[in-house]
């Protein structure tokens, strides 16, 4: 008759089941740490109008009480222009105004899981001026509440 040794096997699995729970919530608990810190980050773009501001005002109030990083960049004003003057067909490209491509990298530096846009230029020049991260474009304003 044969017998197996169940010592030998059963101090191995009794430590696997304890050391399995100690570190799985452990594992978990730093991974949604790090992961909420990089997820959180959003960052607001816009051209410069007052009631662009005031969105942008208004969205990183409610953003920052729920947890978020929020991070407002400001294009200069020569950004509305150069998407009105590009022909409507033209290739995707970094935009060619410096100003518009330090406010950009200031943006993208900031490491958002997510950039939020406030109107069509903002929208234009972030998404041919970043890659890989989604961009939700924002509000619609009435052409009569921005200034001549």
């Amino acid at each position: 008759m044969t017998t197996t040794n169940c010592r030998s096997r059963l101090p191995r699995q009794a430590l696997d089941i304890p050391l399995l729970c100690l570190v799985l919530p452990l594992l978990t608990l730093w991974s949604s740490l790090v992961l909420a810190a990089e997820d959180s980050r959003v960052a607001i773009v816009m051209t410069p109008h007052e009631i662009y501001r005031n969105t942008a005002t208004t969205l990183n109030r409610r953003l920052s009480e729920k947890g978020h990083i929020v991070r407002t960049c400001e294009l200069p004003k020569q950004a509305s222009k150069l998407v009105a003057i590009r022909p409507p067909q033209a290739p995707a490209s970094q935009p060619s105004d410096p100003e518009v491509n330090s406010v950009l990298k200031e943006a993208v530096d900031s490491r958002p899981a997510v950039f939020v846009t406030i109107g069509e230029a903002a929208t234009l020049l972030t998404l041919e001026g970043t890659k890989n991260i989604p961009v939700v474009y924002c509000t619609v304003t009435n052409a009569l509440d921005l200034p001549t």
